[in-house]
């Protein structure tokens, strides 16, 4: 199902800012970047994580929505083939 890769790979990005934060982080404790750039880069994470999120959200969305169509027409379906 499309809608499942879609989750997994948005799942997966959400785990790849995860580990971005945590790497920057590690360069934050060696010193390796000031304050002002590591701000810079965590706003950066924030914003992609939270596109991956909603993409998350909307996928949400779409799964309810098609259960609940589906739902909806299964009985007619049914009753359809009844008299086949």
């Amino acid at each position: 199902m499309i809608g499942r890769s879609k989750y997994a790979r948005d799942k997966e990005e959400i785990e790849r800012c995860k580990l971005e934060r945590q790497g920057l982080l590690t360069i934050i404790r060696e010193r390796w970047a000031t304050e002002a750039e590591a701000e810079m880069q965590f706003k950066v994470i924030k914003e992609k994580q939270e596109y991956w999120e909603q993409e998350m959200v909307k996928l949400g969305a779409l799964e309810v929505n098609t259960d609940t169509l589906w739902d909806s027409f299964w009985p007619s379906i049914q009753g359809n083939r009844a008299h086949v």
